[in-house]
């Protein structure tokens, strides 16, 4: 007992005579008191523990940085990548309709062996309509990528609304036919007599279509031909 006091006597004593100076000279640290040695270990130690510490830390933050970089690139690339593939997939199905829609519109052009039967129906629709039909005449057929345009002459006589039910009933015609550059006169029978009975004649050019089977058959087919494929 006597002597652990007298060490720690002695330490104290020690520490009372060491000179706060001679930290500054390291190669003199064999001559510090051993308080001062631990101490001094001590901070070396735990200023290695720091520095290897922050060292680890500060390469894995880096890391960490590094990860969520990647991981917003390609969140950003799933999401630009998902937004083709239903731009895509919106794109096939408007294809489709647009090809459904084509073969509908096919459907309506009548064949070469149709056309009496449309000249037929315009006669119809004059005729209901108390209209007196001057003339029909075919013109010469002409030629289109995909259609042959079939054009129609006619000269009618009636009434303004007889005239005006006449167009909207070849409007509604099943095949599709379009009328073209008409012109309204008063018949030659009525020159001179302004509004006799209400007549007036009417030039009117329609123009019905049908498939082109044999020269547009290539370009068909390319138009039908599904988004993405390849040839």
């Amino acid at each position: 007992m006597m002597g652990l006091k007298s060490q720690l006597t002695d330490l104290v004593i020690s520490l009372k005579d060491f000179d706060v100076e001679q930290l500054a000279d390291i190669n003199r640290s064999g001559v510090w008191p051993l308080p001062v040695k631990v101490l001094a270990w001590l901070l070396v130690l735990a200023a290695v523990l720091v520095a290897g510490w922050l060292l680890l830390v500060s390469g894995s933050i880096a890391q960490l940085d590094r990860a969520q970089q990647l991981e917003a690139q390609l969140s950003l690339e799933q999401e630009q990548k998902r937004q083709q593939a239903e731009g895509l997939e919106r794109h096939q199905l408007r294809h489709i309709q647009l090809q459904q829609d084509f073969e509908a519109l096919l459907m309506q052009l009548p064949s070469d062996t149709e056309i009496p039967g449309l000249i037929e129906d315009m006669t119809q629709a004059g005729l209901s309509n108390g209209l007196v039909i001057g003339s029909i005449d075919l013109g010469a057929e002409v030629r289109h990528e995909f259609h042959v345009e079939k054009p129609v002459h006619l000269v009618l006589e009636g009434s303004y609304h007889q005239l005006s039910a006449f167009v909207r009933d070849i409007a509604s015609l099943p095949r599709i036919v379009t009328l073209h550059d008409f012109t309204i006169s008063l018949p030659a029978i009525a020159q001179g007599q302004a509004g006799a009975a209400g007549q007036l004649s009417m030039k009117i050019h329609a123009k019905t279509y049908r498939y082109d089977g044999h020269e547009g058959a290539a370009g068909f087919q390319a138009h039908r031909e599904p988004l993405g494929s390849s040839r």
